[in-house]
């Protein structure tokens, strides 16, 4: 038989754990009202895996310095581009991941641009450059933007930026489930993963 003095610590410590839990979730609804978490600058992509949030702005911190670029209308760190190429101009697409879209400059010091600019100064601004470049992308995520994007503005010229550690992206048992993935099955490239969206907490997680 249960003492008066036991029932007693008991019943203490219960509405102690009550007081408790009651705070914790009154201090998470204060949080999520008043500091909710920022928005993920991607959104889930069904062909290419992920891109930017369209017609939004990303805002990267270098050295403690904020630099932001805006995003376009198809979900890349570049400015707009219309797919119908006008008579006489000569575009060029660029391909690649975080080297190519340069997070770490604002737009115009990008290689990209500044190879723009120069050509321009030869051929009066007769050249576009496209820059479709994406941070953490392989050369299946690559092709399969090309495949999307790129190729719908026509391009005379498609340069693709191959960094070493590419090799390590295109293996598939290093990728995620968000990452689309290619292997070479009977001589032929076939694609043996299409992208699919992040379980939990989605993208804020990736």
């Amino acid at each position: 038989m249960i003492s008066s003095k036991v029932k007693n610590i008991l019943t203490n410590f219960s509405l102690l754990v009550g007081v408790f839990v009651f705070c914790f979730i009154l201090a998470e609804i204060m949080i999520r009202l008043f500091f909710p978490s920022p928005q993920s600058p991607n959104i889930f992509d069904e062909i290419i895996g992920y891109k930017y949030r369209p017609n939004s702005s990303v805002s990267f911190f270098v050295q403690g310095k904020e630099i932001k670029n805006k995003v376009n209308s198809t979900g890349f760190l570049d400015e707009e581009h219309n797919f119908q190429k006008l008579e006489g101009v000569y575009r060029i697409v660029f391909l690649g991941d975080s080297f190519t879209e340069a997070t770490n400059v604002i737009r115009e010091d990008t290689f990209p641009k500044i190879l723009e600019r120069e050509l321009n100064q030869i051929y009066e601004n007769r050249i576009e450059i496209i820059n479709l470049g994406m941070n953490g992308f392989g050369t299946a995520h690559e092709y399969l933007t090309l495949k999307e994007y790129g190729l719908k503005f026509s391009p005379d010229l498609v340069i693709l930026l191959f960094i070493e550690n590419d090799l390590e992206n295109n293996l598939v048992k290093f990728g995620s489930e968000i990452n689309p993935a290619f292997d070479v099955v009977e001589g032929e490239l076939l694609q043996i993963r299409t992208p699919r969206p992040l379980k939990g907490s989605g993208l804020r997680s990736f």
